[in-house]
């Protein structure tokens, strides 16, 4: 697939704003829907709400490699090979 060089023509650059404002209007629900979480909303806040998600997966904070849910992640923080003891 070859980069376009020449700009949009008007006619164009509205086809490519009607499907943007398409797209962001349709509703989605979160990717971590299988992990508890229940949020649903429109396309476009999509990106503010996996900022804040609660059931979004994160790396273990001792570096092994495993992502962690909220739920595993008290678990797995005691019983994690990697976990240093005092």
């Amino acid at each position: 697939m070859s980069l376009r060089r020449m700009p949009l023509s008007w006619v164009e650059a509205e086809a490519v704003a009607r499907r943007t404002r398409s797209l962001s209007r349709m509703r989605s629900c979160c990717i971590y829907k299988a992990h508890g979480c229940s949020w649903k909303g429109r396309v476009s806040e999509l990106s503010q709400h996996y900022r804040s998600c609660s059931y979004a997966a994160g790396p273990c904070p001792f570096g092994c490699g495993r992502n962690l849910t909220p739920a595993s992640y008290a678990s797995h923080v005691l019983s994690c090979e990697l976990r240093t003891v005092a």
